[in-house]
């Protein structure tokens, strides 16, 4: 009667809209191959219900699992590791050894140094000095300072002990021509060695004359 005529409608509406009357899916099995190879070729049925996702393609990003992010910390933690020991004087000789990582360039020691003496603000007017037997230079900025020290040929006295830092230091002190202000504080700071924790300098023991050993 009337109820027949509406879902003989609404079939009409299901079949106009979905391009074809819908069916219930059945799962099927495939036919069986006909010869040897297309059974080798064959591939391992999974039914409907079962179908997993296609693998991920390479050039598909995907988060990393815990087991990486774990990798990826402890990579860092050893580049974090890999430093090396460098000896800082400042103006007045006094000194004070950082743990700094092998490729720490000039500008990077300055705001270690500016931040350990509580001088962050002024660290654009800091600079790096190399000087080997009180002749000086000023080192590059964007250049690993642990180069220099490397090509230090090593001093020693007539005993054989070792007093190269008595002639050749790494220097980090205000550059050229900095303020006024920033040079009074910069000597204030570098005279307080206790509340700085820089130690004093203090000339080694030598032994006779001094040779400097070729490279």
């Amino acid at each position: 009667g009337a109820w027949d005529s509406v879902a003989n409608m609404l079939n009409d509406v299901e079949t106009s809209m979905y391009g074809g009357q819908q069916e219930e899916a059945v799962e099927e099995e495939p036919p069986e191959p006909k010869t040897a190879a297309e059974q080798v070729m064959r591939p391992a049925f999974i039914p409907t219900s079962q179908k997993v996702a296609p693998k991920t393609s390479l050039h598909v990003y995907s988060a990393p699992g815990e087991e990486e992010k774990e990798i990826g910390k402890r990579l860092r933690a050893m580049r974090a590791e890999e430093t090396v020991p460098l000896r800082v004087h400042f103006r007045n000789l006094a000194w004070r050894e950082f743990e700094i990582p092998k490729k720490t360039t000039g500008d990077e020691l300055c705001m270690i140094v500016a931040k350990h003496l509580e001088l962050e603000r002024h660290v654009a007017n800091f600079r790096v000095f190399e000087s080997i037997e009180k002749k000086e230079k000023e080192l590059p900025g964007n250049r690993p300072v642990i180069r220099a020290k490397n090509r230090w040929a090593p001093f020693e006295d007539e005993e054989g002990h070792d007093v190269t830092e008595a002639f050749c230091m790494i220097i980090v002190a205000p550059m050229n021509g900095a303020p006024q202000n920033f040079q009074m504080l910069y000597r204030k700071h570098t005279y307080n060695c206790r509340r700085y924790k820089l130690n004093e300098w203090k000339m080694p023991d030598i032994v006779g004359a001094v040779k400097q050993k070729l490279m």
